[in-house]
């Protein structure tokens, strides 16, 4: 079959209309941009007198990686086509990330010319990886805290049973070791708490779940609340209409959600504005998202808590579900938001 060489107001027409950024930069220091396509306008969110002449470092800012950068430079001096994903920033500041190809184009006399780049939004996907990567992460934490749970149980028996026999076998004793015998069963109970937080974040413990209206679930809080978190938080309840009944352990859900709103308290102290939102709606999750998070496809309800606090740094949020793990030290076990994992997980959701 005869190939066909479209005209050029053809190929403009199609660079034009592709829903690729592309554009074409010179191949000097400058690097200055020559031409840019509307789908690298749309993407970027700049107008096209914005960009021309500008080196592409104006996409770049605090987070994007210097080692991406680096073997981006590596690959243009050596004259290769370079794939990378380079995290960018949009002209209001908002970050996306950039699947980038740039391919040298040479001239007549076979020397690189011109550079041509073109780029998509890969967003979405690394967004989805990231999450598949937590999920398998929590998994694997389940089951080694499942493990530990058990082996906490044993222990447990063992020191209640000592403490049975110690009180049945020789009463005098007993009546002269009140105290220690006393303090030994409150470190018993303490252990025992946390063994079924423990439990709970592992998965290995269902709960006595029951049918329970979520916005009344939120909304029995609302006085438990205004009690622990005293006058200086404002609590403000969003429930949506739209959201109906699942089955849950009441009881747990609620305990999650005060522990969640202490935590924001706290992470409030010193702003004069303190504010906890929470907040009922409904998520529809697709095939694609319900195989990250390991869930059916299908409709959800979500509840949500926001507070007006400092937030935390990127390291802290990607442990922030770990057991254990406390941004206040030794001032707690750090079981907070484990707990509240495994309820949901229990529950069916995430």
């Amino acid at each position: 079959m005869e190939s066909v060489t479209p005209d050029r107001e053809l190929l403009t027409q199609i660079v034009e209309q592709s829903r690729i950024g592309i554009i074409v930069t010179s191949v000097d220091a400058n690097q200055r941009i020559l031409y840019a396509n509307r789908a690298f306008l749309d993407l970027t969110g700049y107008a096209l007198d914005e960009v021309v002449g500008r080196n592409c470092r104006f996409l770049q800012g605090a987070n994007t990686a210097p080692e991406a950068i680096a073997e981006l430079r590596e690959a243009i001096r050596d004259g290769r086509t370079a794939v990378i994903e380079l995290l960018n920033y949009r002209k209001d500041g908002s970050e996306f990330w950039n699947l980038l190809h740039v391919h040298p184009i040479s001239g007549a006399d076979g020397q690189p010319q011109y550079l041509l780049g073109y780029q998509r939004d890969v967003t979405q996907r690394r967004h989805l990886e990231q999450g598949l990567q937590q999920v398998r992460r929590l998994e694997a934490l389940g089951v080694l805290t499942g493990g530990i749970a058990h082996e906490f149980n044993n222990m447990l028996q063992v020191m209640t049973a000592t403490l049975d026999m110690i009180e049945y076998h020789d009463a005098g004793l007993a009546q002269r070791m009140t105290t220690p015998i006393d303090s030994g069963r409150g470190a018993i109970a303490r252990v025992e708490a946390l063994t079924r937080q423990l439990q709970t974040f592992a998965k290995g413990k269902p709960g006595a779940t029951t049918t329970a209206q979520v916005n009344e679930v939120d909304e029995s809080l609302r006085e438990i609340l205004t009690n622990a978190l005293g006058e200086e938080v404002q609590v403000e309840f969003d429930l949506a209409a739209t959201v109906g009944s699942c089955c849950i352990d009441r009881v747990l859900a609620q305990t999650c959600l005060v522990n969640i709103a202490i935590n924001a308290k706290e992470a409030m102290e010193g702003r004069g504005d303190r504010r906890l939102l929470i907040r009922t709606g409904r998520r529809d999750v697709d095939a694609r998202q319900a195989q990250v998070y390991r869930i059916e496809p299908g409709a959800y309800f979500s509840i949500e808590l926001a507070d007006s606090g400092r937030g935390m740094d990127a390291a802290r949020l990607e442990r922030a579900l770990d057991p254990f793990f406390s941004t206040k030290g030794s001032r707690r076990v750090g079981m907070g938001l484990s707990t509240a994992y495994g309820f949901a997980r229990q529950s069916g959701g995430t």
